[in-house]
Formats: C-alpha cells, sequence, structure tokens
C-alpha cells in the first residue's frame, strides 16, 4: 500500500513541498512519542513500552543496552499463555469461528471483552438462569459498547440481575488487566536481564479505548505490575513513568502531532 507516497505527492502538489511521510506500525510508531517526551519534558529513558489495548492488544519495546546499543521488537505477543480459557472462550471460537490461538492476546483485547460478555448473557438466558426481558429491545449480537454499559446499569434492571451482570463485566476486565500486567511485568523483567543494566527509567506509552475508559482496567493493570516486580525483587530498582499522548491513526499510519527541529 503506498499510502505515505500517495498522501506526500498530494501535499506536495498542495503547498507542502518539503514534507516527507513515514508509514510505520502503530505499534513501533507509539514508541517515537517517547522520545519527543524526553526532549520536551526534560526526561532521560533507558527504555520505553508501548501498549495497546483498544479492539486489539500488543506491546512493543525499545531498550537501552548498558553497550549503548539499543534493540526494538514488536512482540505481537509472540503467543504469550498465561491463563487457561474458559468454557465461554471455547464457545466464541466456536460460534465465531476465530481461530484457536492467541487465546491470551485475544482475553486482552476489547473485541473479545465484549464478544465474552454477550456470549455468556446469551447463555445464560439460554439456560434460564437469567430472563431475556431484561435486555429490552438491545440485540446482542449487535451490542455495541454504550449498550454493554447500559445493561450493567442499575436504572434498567432490578438489582440482583444488575449485581450479577457488573459482577461478571468487572471479572472480565478483571482478567483482562492482571494478563496485560503481567505481561508488562514479564517482558520489563526480561528487557533488565538482556540489556544488563541495573537500573531502569521506563516509559510506559498507553494507547486504546479499554486503557482509557474501562473501569477498574488500568488501575489492576498496573497494580499486578507493581506486585510481580516486588515478588522479583526489582521494584526498587524500575521506575515507571506513564503517558497518553494524543496521536490521530489512519489504516497504516500513524501521524504524531509532536515537534520541529
Amino acid at each position: 500500500i503506498n499510502l505515505g507516497a500517495t498522501l506526500e505527492n498530494f501535499l506536495k502538489k498542495n503547498g507542502y513541498p518539503n514534507l516527507e511521510i513515514t508509514v510505520t506500525h502503530d505499534s513501533i510508531a507509539s514508541l517515537l512519542s517517547a522520545k519527543a517526551i524526553e526532549i520536551t519534558h526534560n526526561y532521560t529513558f533507558t527504555s520505553a513500552i508501548n501498549v495497546i489495548v483498544g479492539e486489539g492488544s500488543n506491546v512493543a519495546i525499545k531498550c537501552d543496552q548498558e553497550n549503548g546499543e539499543s534493540f526494538l521488537v514488536n512482540t505481537e505477543f509472540g503467543n504469550f499463555e498465561g491463563a487457561t480459557p474458559s468454557r465461554y472462550d471455547y464457545l466464541i471460537e466456536k460460534e465465531y469461528n476465530i481461530g484457536s490461538d492467541y487465546h491470551n492476546e485475544k482475553m486482552i483485547s476489547g473485541r473479545w471483552q465484549h464478544l465474552l460478555m454477550k456470549t455468556i448473557l446469551k447463555d445464560l438466558i439460554k439456560n434460564n438462569q437469567l430472563p431475556e426481558k431484561i435486555l429490552g429491545n438491545i440485540d446482542i449480537e449487535n451490542m455495541d459498547s454504550a449498550e454493554l454499559e447500559k445493561i450493567t446499569n442499575a436504572s434498567v434492571l432490578d438489582t440482583n440481575c444488575q449485581e450479577i451482570l457488573e459482577f461478571i463485566w468487572k471479572e472480565i476486565l478483571r482478567r483482562g488487566s492482571t494478563l496485560i500486567g503481567l505481561m508488562l511485568s514479564t517482558t520489563i523483567k526480561a528487557m533488565q536481564d538482556f540489556s544488563k543494566q541495573k537500573n531502569m527509567e521506563i516509559a510506559i506509552i498507553e494507547n486504546g479505548g479499554v486503557l482509557e475508559r474501562a473501569a477498574g482496567f488500568r488501575g489492576n493493570m498496573i497494580k499486578t505490575m507493581n506486585n510481580e516486580l516486588i515478588d522479583a525483587d526489582i521494584a526498587d530498582k524500575i521506575k515507571l513513568h506513564f503517558f497518553s499522548p494524543k496521536y490521530e491513526c489512519v489504516p497504516g499510519a500513524v501521524i504524531f502531532n509532536t515537534f520541529h527541529k
């Protein structure tokens, strides 16, 4: 896809002859914002991690080594597995014809969390454990995020149903946030071992609607990371800085509003 060249040519024909457009992977490009933050906020980072939890999920890292060299890794989770799928996860794969690999990556993503809530709702209704009428006119199959929040709101449910659905939704989010916390803490421990650096200043660049809006998701992710680093006896050697830089993205490109030389 010649998206960058097409955009660059269009801009050059419309008054921007010296502009250069670079197209790259969103996770890798997000790491660039750590350098912008260093310059604009007077930080010095030994490493940067980009974590995306939106419709999908991913982690990318940039790490400086003790010898002065750096390495860059886009993990795509590398089939990271830390939790056994539930019966409902297997039901999702069967019903929506989704492949049976990368389970933990799926569990973290916003899309999977919504599919899981829908699957549990349908299963509870099918087995007469939840009255179908509580959904009103909501179409479970086409339920969006706003409708999902609506059916876990006490104003449209009786107290018992509301508590059940709210508990289910929070546990879905807790599972996903715990998994990404484990993924990040494991990544940090590996970065420290590989880089040979005893003390590290790490920028965590956060992107994605789940991190921004899902109740309790970000807090539990950070709590899990901190607990794991304490257990590994390296919490006092690792300083984490969290940032959520604004960017606009189109398919295949990320455009940053950062700085000019």
